[in-house]
């Protein structure tokens, strides 16, 4: 039910934007995805145009993925500070120093003083990616070369990535690579 109440809201949605011009779009001032998705889709050859119920697949599609990764991400950043009270502190500090010098406005600016925080949610991401492994197919054959040996990958192959294990690679991370240290991204 939850499924067919999406798939109707978001139909709506682009059949209200399909009946909009290009001009009508561009003048409501602030473009989205599915204005993204419209506009490239109106710009490809024939048999590259997406219909209707491939527009709505691909905006369903990105808020899952979205809503997931997001909360997965939320989660363990909450987690990491929970058990880390100083680090804690230490961000509050820092956000209150970058607020107060973009007199109480959140700026970019202010966001790209925020350093720690920035540590942190690649420290977070690294240990705790929301996405454990991609996919990709070979669109030719190629020789994967690494200090380990060459790799001959065949066109139409499929290759997995490890994302969960590169991220936790003592060759890569060091001796403490399983250990939340938001500092390593500092160097």
């Amino acid at each position: 039910e939850n499924g067919s109440t999406a798939r109707r809201i978001v139909n709506e949605l682009i059949e209200e934007r399909l009946r909009e011009t290009q001009e009508a779009r561009l003048a409501r001032g602030q473009a989205d995805l599915l204005d993204s998705i419209l506009l490239a889709s109106e710009e490809a050859e024939r048999s590259d145009k997406l219909d209707i119920r491939n527009v709505g697949d691909n905006v369903l599609g990105f808020i899952i993925a979205g809503q997931d990764t997001t909360s997965t991400t939320l989660c363990f950043a909450l987690y990491n500070l929970a058990t880390r009270p100083e680090l804690m502190k230490e961000l509050q500090r820092e956000i209150d120093r970058a607020v107060a010098s973009a007199n109480g406005n959140i700026t970019m600016e202010a966001l790209e003083q925020l350093e720690v925080l920035d540590a942190f949610l690649h420290e977070n991401l690294r240990l705790f990616p929301p996405g454990v492994a991609v996919s990709r197919t070979a669109l030719e054959d190629i020789t994967l070369t690494s200090e380990k040996g060459d790799l001959f990958v065949q066109k139409g192959s499929e290759v997995l990535m490890d994302i969960w294990g590169l991220q936790r690679n003592k060759d890569v991370w060091g001796p403490d690579a399983d250990e939340f240290n938001h500092k390593r991204w500092f160097d």
